[in-house]
């Protein structure tokens, strides 16, 4: 997975940037001050991503909501 600086979309390179996440399928982060802000990827992998079901474990509170 590739990162990338915001600061590249506010320099008219953002078409380059999607045009490789088309072309190689490979999601790319975008970062702003060294933390992740967005993932860029395909649409056909946003759409396997939100087909799948995820099941989550919730750990169990042991205690009482009256203490």
């Amino acid at each position: 997975m590739r990162m990338e600086k915001l600061t590249k979309f506010n320099r008219g390179q953002s078409s380059k940037i999607f045009k490789s996440v088309v072309e190689t399928g490979d999601p790319v982060v975008v970062t702003q001050h060294n933390a992740a802000m967005v993932v860029i990827l395909t649409a056909e992998e946003y759409m396997q991503l939100t087909q799948k079901t995820i099941q989550v474990e919730l750990p169990i509170c042991e205690k009482s909501l009256e203490d």
